[in-house]
């Protein structure tokens, strides 16, 4: 069975939580320890953004969430960054790499002004 995580980012405190499985007798609830303590409700409102693993882990082992930005290597040589995204059933651009091709260089919630991580 896929190894089921998520992470969640909150604006309100420019963080990310990561998420601890909770399995109940007829539900499956993601807790973000911390901040949630316990909580059922998994957005707590508009201001999170929640992301799932792809199942992939980086060059370095880094488990590879959506909003990651990935450098895309080739011949041991930096080609170009993508951020990850779910689309069309599949996590884009992790799909059409080896893990050993990728490495994290960020996330979407960590870009500056100029878009650069």
């Amino acid at each position: 069975m896929k190894e089921i995580k998520l992470r969640k980012y909150n604006q309100g405190l420019n963080q990310l939580f990561y998420s601890t499985r909770l399995e109940g007798e007829n539900e499956l609830r993601f807790n973000f320890s911390p901040f949630d303590e316990g909580s059922s409700w998994i957005a707590n409102g508009p201001l999170s953004k929640i992301m799932m693993y792809t199942g992939v882990n980086d060059q370095n082992g880094k488990k590879i969430y959506e909003g990651d930005i990935v450098q895309i290597i080739h011949d041991q040589k930096p080609v170009i960054k993508q951020t990850v995204r779910f689309n069309h059933g599949k996590f884009i651009p992790v799909c059409d790499y080896r893990s050993t091709e990728l490495r994290i260089v960020g996330n979407v919630f960590s870009l500056k002004k100029d878009g650069e991580p």
